[in-house]
């Protein structure tokens, strides 16, 4: 049950590159990397139990929310509708990342929130401008936010990037990228920067 998701299971479950047999989804690796590097769940039920049970259909879901903070992905981008491994190299938001992100910032304004923070990533920082217009809100970039960064496999087919090896091997990067207990730590750091 996703009440007890723990570091150590989060590991796992990116370890075997899937969720009840389910195959996990970009949003997914992310979430149980965040997880595996410390992150703590703190508000769970409906929304973390849907990812428990293979995730939500499609690639956007309400927010984790961590002591307050809603967390969300950035909408569509390019990488992601073509099908290619998602990492640091700029990707511009699709006409559908657009649409989710002024959903995103109509929900923001009526939950009254001032602030947005996003990932350096072009991407995130594109998601996070239109919410934050849409909102009213303040923009700030927090860089250790930024997504694993993946080297040499960044843009290359969906899948190539082999992530449960990397993980067995945590503090070994791919060319031109970073461990995945770098990209951990990060995470780790960013949680207690709040």
């Amino acid at each position: 049950m996703a009440k007890k998701l723990t570091a150590n299971k989060a590991k796992e479950i990116l370890h075997d590159k899937s969720v009840h047999g389910h195959p996990l989804t970009d949003k997914q690796r992310r979430f149980f990397g965040a997880i595996a590097g410390g992150a703590k769940p703190y508000e769970q039920g409906g929304w973390l139990d849907k990812f428990a049970n293979g995730g939500p259909v499609g690639p956007k879901a309400a927010p984790i929310t961590l002591d307050g903070t809603e967390v969300f992905e950035h909408g569509e981008d390019s990488a992601t509708a073509e099908h290619k491994e998602n990492g640091v190299k700029p990707t511009d938001l699709t006409k559908k990342g657009q649409k989710y992100a002024e959903k995103v910032g109509k929900q923001s304004a009526k939950r009254g929130k001032t602030d947005i923070v996003s990932s350096g990533i072009e991407r995130a920082q594109q998601t996070a401008d239109i919410i934050a217009d849409v909102a009213g809100a303040e923009r700030e970039i927090n860089p250790l936010l930024n997504t694993w960064n993946i080297g040499d496999f960044d843009g290359k087919k969906e899948g190539s990037f082999k992530e449960k090896d990397w993980i067995k091997t945590p503090n070994k990067a791919p060319k031109n990228g970073e461990s995945f207990n770098s990209f951990a730590q990060r995470m780790e750091q960013s949680a207690s920067e709040k």
